[in-house]
């Protein structure tokens, strides 16, 4: 499946993806100009039930916590996430959760629950779409991370999209906070 070439591993990880069905994300408006961008995350949830009253999973990691619907509609993408980690990522770096976003540029924005770095990894076809980061010294950077995993710490640095054209997946692995309280 996934044999450390980092390209090889982004259009592997590109397969799966598409191959998800992404949902709107009503609680993200605020970032999108107002629109429900598709944006979902795959990981845990506080909620205990979906909207029709059915009971989720409890994680056995993270009592009181739920997987979320993306969880639990493909079980099989714990793995899949895992292996391009382990591939791809730091060694040390741990993560709860995983947003998935399509063709979402995102408005500038602190991340509420993240804690310490994320990394953030741009697939599809794409033109533009660099993540601009503001740096606590005044500067900004911009990043592009089309097929390139790129970390910084999104809860203490403001970050927004540069437009794009084609279509621009971003896959975001953090660690929830919240998780811990």
């Amino acid at each position: 499946m996934f044999n450390g070439d980092l390209i090889d591993d982004c259009n592997t990880l590109l397969e799966f993806i598409t191959n998800m069905k992404l949902h709107n994300a009503n609680n993200r408006k605020n970032l999108n100009n107002g629109k429900a961008p598709k944006s979902c995350v795959y990981g845990y949830t506080k909620w205990k039930r979906y909207s029709n009253g059915k009971e989720r999973k409890e994680s056995a990691l993270y009592p009181k916590w739920y997987d979320t619907k993306l969880k639990t509609d493909y079980p099989e993408m714990e793995s899949i996430f895992k292996k391009f980690a382990d591939y791809h990522l730091p060694n040390d770096f741990k993560y709860s959760d995983i947003v998935i976003n399509k063709n979402f540029r995102t408005q500038k924005h602190k991340d509420a629950s993240n804690v310490g770095l994320s990394y953030i990894i741009g697939l599809g076809n794409y033109e533009g779409g660099n993540v601009i980061v503001e740096n606590q010294n005044n500067t900004t950077t911009f990043y592009n991370i089309k097929n390139q995993p790129v970390g910084f710490n999104g809860s203490l640095l403001y970050h927004s999209t540069e437009p794009f054209t084609g279509t621009r997946y971003s896959i975001v692995f953090y660690f929830n906070g919240q998780l811990l309280k």
